[in-house]
């Protein structure tokens, strides 16, 4: 294993081992990890061990030492590179290393990483937040593999086939460079979190048919196309976001999604309604502004947990529904539509920002716009539609309500 760095890093040891450990099993807590030509393990009692190919430790080693025996030869199974300062840097191969099932080295700066992508002994690769160049290689060879992360680099190239890694978890590989499709996910029924956002990803979202361990699901911020594909059947879907991309199509019906908590689809070109959202007891946040949808805005007296709902710019019509049933809701957020009837009333929502402006409303249904906590209002706009002078009025009348109320509990 080859680290091609500054040697003034290293020449300090004291304390070093905090930042990089090699353990076979349990983290071994009593050494001082080096670099010279290659790697070597000072054991705390005077000797130490080099760690070249096959890394065999030819010592016994007791039990207080922390590190387990396999076929009566430690071997290295693990390595941590933690940060330190100045901040590791160069080129890291792994070829060394055929028994590995974990490397770790986040938040860094190294350049490249070799020498894994043959081994099938890993279920752990994480290098994210340094400076990798270059492309995924191939991970046909990882079949035990469970967790890949390479996100904040500046890798280029395609995401590589997943076709095969029936044991993978994660796969988080945003905000670099990438370019391409995402793959085929068919067949990966253990994995729990897809990130490929804010790439350079073209193509359209694959089927996710059969993910049903998945919970995250990024792709936002990159140049997908083509329409979304069905979410039928992803019982444990948490948070699922694709704004920012060239989507067309309808949003796909969300019902039965019972753990749903975020849905993100704003900035895209869908058309077609809002889907219902009835059942959806979880959901917290639900974006689908900026888009070319019509029809009218769902019933939300079931989405009780609703914190923040957005559908401005698009062409919905109908009327405002009925929103004291979300209690905790603190944004609703509708203008720029061609909504007509009454602006709903408030009292006993604790919203902060309410923004009804560029519709066709007419009048104000509330006596107590600030809701069920006076002070909680913090932004009102309904400018720019048909309202009259008594709902101008009213509304003028709660604010100065509110004001009053607000005084008198200071």
């Amino acid at each position: 294993m080859s680290f091609l760095i500054n040697p003034y890093i290293f020449g300090l040891e004291l304390g070093f081992w905090t930042n990089l450990l090699f353990t076979s099993g349990k983290i071994v807590t009593g050494f001082v990890a080096t670099f010279t030509d290659a790697l070597t393990v000072n054991w705390g009692d005077g000797t130490t061990t080099p760690l070249t190919s096959g890394v065999s430790v030819n010592k016994t080693l007791g039990t207080t030492n922390g590190i387990e025996l396999e076929n009566d030869n430690a071997v290295v199974t693990k390595i941590i590179c933690g940060t330190s300062s100045p901040r590791l840097g160069g080129t890291i191969n792994l070829s060394a290393f055929p028994n590995l099932q974990e490397f770790r080295c986040n938040s860094n700066d190294i350049t490249a990483l070799s020498g894994y992508a043959q081994n099938s002994n890993f279920k752990n690769i994480q290098f994210f937040d340094n400076k990798v160049i270059g492309s995924i290689p191939s991970l046909s060879a990882l079949n035990n593999l469970e967790n890949f992360y390479c996100y904040s680099n500046q890798l280029t190239g395609s995401i590589p086939s997943l076709s095969g890694l029936i044991r993978l978890q994660n796969f988080v590989c945003h905000s670099n460079q990438l370019t391409g499709s995402i793959p085929s996910l068919s067949g990966l029924n253990d994995l729990q979190n897809f990130s490929c956002l804010q790439n350079q990803l073209t193509g359209s979202i694959p089927s996710l048919s059969g993910l049903g361990n998945l919970r995250i699901f990024y792709c936002y911020s990159n140049q997908l196309t083509g329409s979304f594909p069905s979410l039928s059947g992803l019982n444990s879907l948490i948070d699922f976001a694709c704004y920012s991309n060239q989507l067309t199509g309808s949003i796909p019906s969300l019902s039965l999604l019972s753990n749903l908590r975020i849905f993100r689809c704003n900035n895209n070109q869908l058309t077609g309604t809002i889907p219902n959202l009835s059942g959806l007891n979880n959901l917290q946040f639900f974006y689908c502004y900026s888009n070319q949808l019509t029809g009218s805005i769902p019933n939300l007296s079931q989405t009780t947990d609703l914190i923040d709902f957005r559908c401005n710019n698009n062409q919905l019509t109908g009327s405002i529904p009925y929103l004291r049933d979300c209690f905790f809701l603190e944004n609703f957020v509708c203008y720029s539509n061609q909504l007509t009837g009454l602006i709903p009333n408030l009292s006993g929502v604790y919203v902060r920002s309410f923004y009804c402006y560029s519709n066709q409303l007419t009048g104000f249904a509330g006596e107590n716009v600030s809701g069920y906590i006076s002070n909680s209002l913090g932004d009102f706009r309904a400018e720019n539609n048909l309202l009259t002078a008594n709902a101008v009025n009213a509304i003028l009348a709660a604010f100065v309500l509110a004001n009053k109320q607000l005084v008198l509990e200071f």
